[in-house]
């Protein structure tokens, strides 16, 4: 047998059992003894089982702390690490995602929502670039970044040139990938794909950015907490200003060319998905988008906080 049975003797990552085992009662004498119902197993996913008791483990957590049970509970009872080992084999690849798709069509229509959101859906698709989240997302990352690039460079346009870099790349990606042949080595195919697929297109990080390099060289003065209070709400500001209208029409026919690239799909793409059909998922309106904005202004200031903080280390130190 396999070294994972050696490790593994009693409990087993398997399809079914043809027959279910009671729990064992009390030892009979030696001559009473039956003897035990021969079981159905499959040894290769013995390797999976860490993996599987991971993710129920993490799926566990997140769903208590999502509202079924209080959160201490889920933090007393589950890790936080696991360990993990590299699978190379195409067999072992495919049986993984095999199970894990079973196991997620097994939930009902929220738990997948949810699952979906939190372990695969980026917050930055085009799809959710109308939802609050997004913009939480960029307002925590971002600015710490392009501050960080503006003090410890020194440079007038450090912001708007790694802003510049990010876009160009993208972009390079839409014109270029395509070009090459490929087809998929791995089911179920969805979408037929005859080539690379590209990333989707660039935020539009590259206008925000220069907003901040154009305000950093008329705030030298100023005080860092003044500087990343304002920077702060310019950041948001500027983004959804220019990102909300721009989702719409990345969102249309008229985006879907070699330049915009919205319809290439990866081969895992379902024709029903929104991604697909090309419709925002749960867009955010009124107070709760308000209030989310909100949000992302004060985390974006704090984020520059930390970036023109940090870049300022930087710049003091010496070899």
């Amino acid at each position: 047998m396999s070294t994972a049975l050696a490790i593994l003797p009693k409990v087993w990552a398997c399809q079914s059992l043809h027959e279910v085992v009671k729990p064992a009662s009390p030892q009979p004498e030696p001559e009473q003894q039956q003897p035990e119902p021969e079981q159905t197993v499959a040894p290769s996913l013995a390797f999976y089982r860490k993996y599987t008791e991971a993710m129920l483990r993490r799926y566990m957590r997140l769903s208590m702390e999502f509202g079924r049970a209080p959160s201490l509970l889920g933090r007393e009872m589950f890790r936080g690490k696991v360990t993990s080992c590299r699978v190379t084999g195409f067999d072992d690849v495919v049986i993984f995602v095999h199970d894990v798709e079973r196991c997620i069509a097994k939930l009902n229509g929220i738990q997948q929502r949810f699952v979906i959101r939190i372990a695969v859906q980026e917050y930055t698709q085009d799809i959710t670039l109308h939802q609050a989240s997004a913009y939480i997302a960029m307002g925590i990352g971002l600015p710490v970044l392009f501050a960080l690039l503006s003090q410890a460079s020194r440079f007038r346009w450090a912001a708007t040139t790694g802003a510049a870099v990010y876009t160009i790349f993208l972009i390079g990606e839409i014109l270029i990938l395509p070009l090459f042949p490929a087809q998929p080595k791995l089911g179920p195919v969805f979408f037929p794909v005859t080539h690379l697929i590209p990333a989707k297109f660039p935020i539009l990080i590259l206008v925000p950015a220069l907003a901040l390099d154009l305000f950093w060289q008329r705030a030298r003065n100023w005080k860092p907490w003044q500087i990343a209070l304002v920077s702060g709400v310019l950041f948001v500001a500027v983004l959804t200003a220019v990102e909300w209208p721009f989702a719409n029409f990345l969102m249309s026919h008229a985006s879907q060319n070699r330049f915009f690239g919205t319809m290439y799909f990866g081969y895992n793409t379902k024709p029903t998905s929104d991604s697909f059909l090309r419709l925002f998922a749960d867009s955010d309106g009124g107070a709760t988008l308000y209030l989310g904005l909100l949000r992302t202004s004060i985390y974006a200031s704090i984020s520059t906080w930390i970036g023109l903080a940090f870049g300022r280390w930087m710049r003091g130190v010496q070899r």
